[in-house]
């Protein structure tokens, strides 16, 4: 079959742009044809880019409205894909209700899904909403144009619910995969780690960074040895908080900020590390604690988030119902005695495993097919 994704973003190296890159490379594997309309791309994260049919979303001549202007722009493009590529069904990889709009108002509309991460986006604020009218991201329409959607998948039965409250609208949950890379890839299942807590995600004020930042160094007052490692992609929609999480870094107090790394880095930190905590509360899913998971590397989740709704407490890592017991969690897990660690560490390998992306697109797939008929 012909499948027709688009996302505006394929540069920002965050979670859609991640799971986007891993259906592109499994509907190729499964002999599908892929079209792909996007703005900007890093091109590391999509290996087979030759064998995609690639449309670009161009800036037209300013018009005066910059809305307008962006709107127009991305309408062209998946005027020239549906015209040209002639796809069976489309997927819009993130909450973008305005792109299932425009490919309706084309002159050969096509069925539509959107995988939704979150039907509202709550890191828009007044501050950077025009960051993301730039990167071709419509907030602003999403509420009045999610009846153009054909079908909505969503991340999790959070996620589902909170579509159901806010949008009056029912959603597949087709929890996001992992990349093979990381499946893989097994860990060595008695191989040495270090008192190092890690933590991957962009940098933006709901991630959490900053606060877990100030609460490692009471932790490091009872552990001397413990070691916090940052990495993730700094948001540019986001400039104020990096800034402000760089002046938590000038103290030196065993943290240490990498930034965007390499899935080959990520493998070696998932390796040696004791424990992969995710801290933000309300996470939607999480792919990063999954990966960390898949190298034997138990985490430690906030609740309430997508992932709890999967993940076996004190099986895998464990369940945070506050901050303050998050931070005990923490502690506790790089205590343990090294039996019940290497216990929580195979658990997580097998867990990880469930996430792959041939079950992941096998159900996408199966779901838009039921669209073309």
């Amino acid at each position: 079959m012909k499948f027709l994704l688009a996302h505006p973003h394929l540069d920002m190296l965050g979670g859609s742009e991640r799971m986007t890159s891993i259906l592109v490379s499994e509907l190729l594997e499964m002999g599908h044809e892929v079209g792909l309309v996007t703005a900007s791309m890093e091109e590391s994260w999509f290996p087979r880019r030759d064998e995609i049919r690639l449309y670009w979303i161009d800036r037209l001549q300013f018009l005066g409205d910059e809305l307008a202007d962006r709107l127009i722009s991305v309408y062209k493009a998946l005027k020239k894909a549906i015209d040209e590529f002639k796809p069976d069904a489309s997927l819009v990889v993130i909450q973008e209700t305005a792109y299932a709009a425009l490919m309706k108002m084309t002159p050969h509309p096509i069925k539509t899904a959107v995988y939704v991460h979150f039907p509202y986006d709550e890191e828009v604020s007044d501050i950077n909403l025009n960051e993301y009218l730039q990167r071709y991201r419509f907030p602003m329409l999403a509420d009045n144009l999610v009846h153009c959607a054909d079908l909505l998948f969503c991340n999790s039965k959070l996620t589902q619910r909170a579509i159901r409250q806010h949008w009056k609208r029912s959603a597949v949950v087709v929890y996001p995969p992992i990349s093979r890379f990381f499946i893989d890839n097994k860990p060595e299942p008695d191989g040495e780690r270090e008192n190092t807590v890690i933590y991957v995600a962009r940098t933006v004020p709901l991630k959490q960074q900053k606060e877990l930042i100030r609460w490692f160094r009471g932790i490091r007052r009872k552990i001397p040895d413990a070691r916090l490692v940052l990495a993730g992609y700094t948001d540019p929609r986001h400039s104020y908080y990096f800034d402000e999480l760089r002046g938590e870094l000038d103290q030196p107090d065993g943290v240490e900020f990498l930034g965007t790394v390499s899935d080959q880095k990520l493998l070696e930190l998932y390796r040696t590390a004791k424990v992969y905590v995710h801290p933000r509360v309300g996470e939607h899913f999480g792919m990063a604690p999954i990966e960390a998971m898949s190298q034997g590397c138990p985490v430690i989740v906030r609740y309430p988030a997508g992932l709890c709704e999967v993940m076996r407490h004190k099986q895998t890592g464990y369940i945070a119902r506050s901050d303050e017991q998050l931070v005990k969690y923490i502690e506790k897990t790089l205590t343990l005695p090294e039996k019940e660690w290497r216990r929580l560490s195979r658990n997580s390998v097998r867990f990880a495993a469930r996430f792959s992306p041939r079950r992941f697109t096998t159900q996408i797939v199966k779901n838009l097919k039921k669209l073309t008929h």
